[in-house]
């Protein structure tokens, strides 16, 4: 069976191959906690993920399904294949099978406004409004965290700037 690979946006998992760093790190993080095969399984579930997206786009949601369960059985803590099931799941019109899913997506990243929106709207789905309020709430908090942590930034690099120029 030919899989199709997608490239989807939903983290920073696509980042990969740009630098040897990440691989390095991760890598030598494997060794130092007495895992060699980390790099191997990193890379492995990256593909899996892959492989999920790419039948995702072609709506074979049965199969990604599948190919994002091998993901998070080599990486429990991988966002992305988390958050990709949760989205075939709901594809599919499956909400309370999506729920799960996106809980885990969510507490992987609890800036994810994504995740808490698709949860909120898996929870509408299967008539539970007060989980679908609440995390709909959580998805403005996250918001609301993430635009004050880039104007903290945004201010912070100003100031250092301001200062630097004045010094000169």
């Amino acid at each position: 069976v030919d899989v199709p690979v997608g490239r989807a946006g939903i983290g920073c998992e696509q980042r990969g191959g740009r630098h040897d760093l990440p691989r390095l790190a991760i890598a030598a993080l494997g060794n130092v906690l007495g895992e060699p095969g980390l790099l191997h399984r990193v890379r492995a579930a990256r593909l899996q993920m892959q492989r999920g997206l790419g039948l995702s786009e072609v709506r074979r949601f049965d199969e990604a399904i599948a190919e994002y369960t091998k993901a998070t059985a080599l990486r429990d803590n991988y966002f992305d294949a988390w958050f990709g099931m949760g989205v075939a799941y709901a594809e599919m019109d499956k909400y309370a099978e999506a729920i799960p899913p996106f809980k885990k997506a969510s507490k992987l990243s609890n800036t994810s406004i994504d995740a808490y929106i698709n949860l909120a709207d898996a929870y509408r789905q299967t008539g539970n409004y007060n989980d679908a309020e609440a995390n709909y709430n959580l998805a403005i908090l996250s918001w609301f965290r993430r635009t004050l942590c880039c104007m903290a930034a945004s201010m912070w690099n100003w100031d250092t700037s301001a200062a630097t120029a004045r010094k000169s």
